[in-house]
């Protein structure tokens, strides 16, 4: 506890008495376990010297309004504080907006869009631009939005990249992205492209199953694509291995990046 409240911006100069004990007291009855608590608290020592009255309570009273069930503002507030600090007004336009994109308060996606819409608010125009370029519509964006949210948080830069990538190196339609909006959140550099070198040798030698698509080997994690894709092919493609090693940095999971 001393270093999660040292960690935190201004915690040691924020009154003991008025503001930090009341705030822990506030957050203890919220969350129905102590663990809930501490996993909040540790991902945002700073929500101890902020006015929760005017920000947290007020925000949480807003979710309820619109119907989330209570595990979800839980949720919420467990996954990502941050969020619910913004000023009641500001925090109110994004729950109105998500409504009004058609997100169904009774859906887990639904706080994830309130995410994706703080985080992408100043480059939400020009991210759908870049999506309309690869022949989404807006009505296509939103109803991927609805099912994938973080695929409003990633760079518009970033998009546009993946498609480019799959578009202009891979000879594929755009419509492998669209069909799968996840894989903008790949990191490109370790994820994508290496593993894409691994598909096109294996396609080359006939050693794919043509029930296995490029996106199916792209989602899965590092060590079950190593195992699936590398691995099992030494003796025919002894390559493999050397060829993702030097395309790729190392990681225990799929990379994602939200840029």
């Amino acid at each position: 506890m001393p270093k999660i409240l040292a960690s935190g911006k201004d915690i040691l100069g924020t009154n003991l008495n008025t503001q930090i004990i009341p705030c822990f007291h506030f957050l203890k009855s919220f969350f129905s376990t102590n663990e809930d608590l501490m996993y909040c608290i540790r991902l945002y020592p700073s929500i101890l010297s902020i006015d929760y009255r005017s920000t947290l309570a007020a925000n949480i009273e807003t979710l309820r309004d619109v119907g989330l069930p209570e595990r979800n503002i839980i949720y919420m507030v467990r996954r990502n504080p941050r969020v619910m600090l913004v000023q009641p007004r500001t925090f109110g336009e994004a729950v109105a907006k998500v409504l009004d994109i058609g997100f169904n308060p009774l859906e887990t996606n639904f706080v994830k869009g309130i995410w994706a819409i703080r985080n992408s608010k100043l480059g939400w125009k020009e991210k759908m631009e870049v999506y309309k370029r690869w022949g989404l519509s807006e009505d296509d964006v939103l109803a991927t939005f609805r099912t994938y949210p973080w695929c409003m948080i990633t760079s518009a830069h970033k998009i546009m990249r993946v498609f480019e990538f799959f578009v202009n190196e891979m000879g594929c339609s755009s419509s492998i992205v669209m069909r799968a909006p996840p894989l903008v959140s790949l990191n490109l550099e370790k994820t994508i492209v290496p593993r894409c070198a691994v598909y096109q040798v294996l396609r080359s030698k006939g050693l794919m199953k043509k029930d296995i698509g490029l996106t199916k080997l792209l989602m899965c994690t590092k060590k079950m694509f190593l195992k699936k894709y590398v691995e099992i092919y030494e003796e025919e493609a002894p390559e493999l291995l050397k060829l993702y090693q030097e395309k790729s940095g190392l990681s225990n999971q799929v990379d994602y990046n939200f840029e």
